[in-house]
């Protein structure tokens, strides 16, 4: 009688190679395509984000009849001894934080606008002098970036999203016109102000 083979244990060389061969194909084809659809993702919530911010803002203008001072403001109920509008000077009075019927929106700051591309956002809105048409200058409350962002990545999100010129549109780009120029801040206009 022969004895038995004892049972083998383990994998072959080959087959590791040819099993490590498939994973690298297969994710060298999948992770760039989850890459892109997860940039393009990014760039339509942020896009939704900056709608999101804007209806909040005009609904608490409706409200409160003064410009928030702050992302927070949208968020939070207001308080007469801290919170301070637009202009950054005058307090909230008892009637007008009575009137405050927020949240306005559903997340608490500007970090929410953050995407794939790194941007942070000042939590204050200011309001800034901006040209409308070629000879139009209208005042609006804007949101704008914390640091200087690259100009190609700004023109391709107002691209994407706006009108694809950084001079005109809701999304604006200091000191830049095409890609290539030296960076700058992005300024998203939310509402004109009156």
């Amino acid at each position: 009688m022969r004895v038995s083979q004892k049972a083998r244990k383990g994998f072959t060389l080959a087959e590791v190679l040819v099993t490590v061969s498939i994973v690298a194909i297969l994710s060298a084809v999948v992770v760039p395509s989850v890459v892109r659809q997860i940039d393009k993702g990014d760039t339509g919530r942020a896009a939704q984000d900056i709608s999101n911010i804007r209806v909040g803002v005009e609904q608490f203008v409706s409200d409160v009849r003064k410009y928030p001072g702050d992302v927070g403001q949208l968020t939070h109920e207001l308080s007469g001894s801290t919170d301070k509008d637009l202009v950054g000077a005058v307090v909230y009075t008892s009637s007008q934080q009575a009137r405050w019927k927020g949240p306005y929106v559903s997340k608490d700051s500007v970090g929410m606008l953050k995407t794939a591309f790194g941007w942070s956002f000042l939590p204050q809105f200011f309001s800034d002098t901006f040209t409308v048409s070629n000879s139009n200058l209208t005042k609006a409350l804007a949101l704008e970036t914390a640091a200087t962002v690259d100009s190609t990545t700004a023109w391709h999100l107002d691209s994407l999203i706006d009108d694809g010129n950084m001079q005109t549109g809701t999304v604006r780009f200091e000191n830049a016109t095409h890609p290539g120029t030296s960076p700058g801040k992005l300024k998203i206009i939310l509402i004109p102000i009156q």
